[in-house]
């Protein structure tokens, strides 16, 4: 089964990551540090969760300053460019609304 990263967004995002979880998936969560209950699928470093990833998923929108990661319940900002960088070439990145970058090294 596919390894699913869930990153940043809302209480939305924790079910998903539930129902992906019972259907057999393995997820890890990132940018939930600061939620509501503990998550078991939580993980504290961005290149951990996206090193292990088939497939990312990012909030919609994924960024509201156009800057950082749409993470409200994450406990510092993530810079878009930090994703980007750790991204492979195999990886399925699902994401709407992208801001558009002037560079990402």
């Amino acid at each position: 089964m596919a390894k699913v990263a869930i990153l940043g967004g809302g209480k939305q995002h924790v079910t998903l990551a539930e129902r992906l979880f019972l259907k057999g998936f393995e997820v890890s969560l990132f940018g939930f540090a600061k939620y509501e209950r503990p998550l078991p699928m939580q993980c504290k470093r961005l290149d951990q969760v996206l090193d292990n990833a088939d497939i990312i998923v990012i909030p919609t929108p994924c960024t509201v300053d156009g800057v950082h990661l749409n993470a409200p319940y994450h406990d510092t900002s993530v810079p878009m460019t930090d994703l980007f960088i750790l991204l492979r070439p195999m990886q399925v990145f699902i994401a709407s609304l992208l801001p558009t970058l002037t560079a990402v090294p």
